[in-house]
């Protein structure tokens, strides 16, 4: 079934690609207010029903989550309580990151009795002591993250960086993520972010894959 409209399945893989500064964070703190509130994303991206949502951060610490949330909190003004009841965070930072985190992600999802959710995990690069670009560190990374989502029934979306130098036209594609094909081609929906030519205020975004669904913006 769908969460997200062109986005999200039911025990499906997303992959939320853009450069450093550009906001995938953010991107990925609406996304769970979205899911767990039954809120259309952007006010344009239908989220059929309500889903519990693990947000598992690696680049912001508790405070600086917590901010975040709560200058994001008044758009979702008449969603609050359905936030509160289905939405969780947890900011792993420090030594805690650059370090394989999938096995302590596995045991907080036990330890939750987390199952049939969406896990958010932010990002693919601090979650991991490999190297994202190797392909037998990747495959290794992308076995964790199937045997996670074959025994919780979790749909997991990742959020990833852009190899550096890539984005020089501002274009959006799909190998400018770090990771490459061997990632691009396991998940079932990328969407990337960067800037707009038009202005560093704005942002633009792409969707650069999808499967089962027909959409004017791939």
């Amino acid at each position: 079934k769908r969460i997200v409209q062109n986005l999200l399945e039911e025990e499906s893989l997303t992959v939320i690609g853009g450069t450093t500064g550009v906001g995938k964070s953010w991107l990925g703190l609406q996304l769970g207010c979205s899911i767990a509130s039954g809120s259309p994303l952007f006010n344009s991206f239908d989220v059929p029903s309500p889903k519990k949502v693990l947000l598992v951060q690696f680049e912001l610490t508790n405070g600086q989550l917590t901010n975040r949330f709560e200058l994001m909190k008044p758009n979702f003004v008449d969603n609050v309580d359905l936030i509160s009841k289905n939405f969780y965070a947890v900011a792993l930072e420090g030594e805690k990151a650059f370090v394989n985190q999938w096995e302590e992600i596995r045991f907080t999802l036990k330890d939750m009795n987390f199952i049939g959710g969406v896990l958010i995990v932010d990002n693919l690069y601090t979650s991991v002591s490999g190297d994202v670009s190797d392909n037998a560190q990747m495959n290794q990374i992308l076995s964790d993250v199937a045997h996670i989502r074959s025994s919780t029934g979790n749909a997991i979306i990742l959020v990833a960086h852009h190899n550096k130098g890539t984005l020089t036209d501002k274009q959006l594609h799909k190998d400018q993520i770090q990771g490459g094909k061997q990632l691009t081609n396991f998940v079932s929906n990328v969407l990337q972010i960067g800037e707009s030519k038009l202005s560093t205020e704005l942002r633009i975004a792409k969707i650069t894959k999808i499967r089962d669904e027909q959409t004017e913006l791939e």
